[in-house]
Parts: structure tokens; sequence; C-alpha cells
């Protein structure tokens, strides 16, 4: 079931996982980047994901 739109509030920020140390390879081709949820980093924790993305994707083309 879908779920009915409404404004982001504050709770909704706090879910979000933030992305950090952004790096691409020098051929430009994949994105590499940490990315945490704020409780970790709230409380001091290591709990962070290392992802890489292929920029050259269509889909992420807008």
């Amino acid at each position: 079931m879908l779920q009915q739109k409404r404004p982001m509030n504050i709770d909704d920020l706090w879910a979000m996982e933030r992305i950090n140390k952004i790096s691409i390879t020098p051929d430009g081709n994949k994105v590499f980047f940490t990315s945490f949820p704020f409780t970790a980093w709230r409380l001091n924790k290591g709990n962070g994901n290392i992802s890489m993305i292929n920029s050259t994707d269509q889909a992420l083309k807008g």
C-alpha cells in the first residue's frame, strides 16, 4: 500500500544517512563515498558504509 505524500519534517532529516568523503576516480567513471546514520555519529561509533556508484549509468543522468 502506498503511503500518502507529506512534507518532510525534522524526524525525516535525522533518519537520513549522512554522506561524507566523496572521491571520484581519475577517469570520472566511478564515485566512492562513505555514509553513516546520524545516530552512529552522535554516539561516536564507527558504523559507516563505503559505497560506489557508476557515474556513467544512464539512470543517474537528469
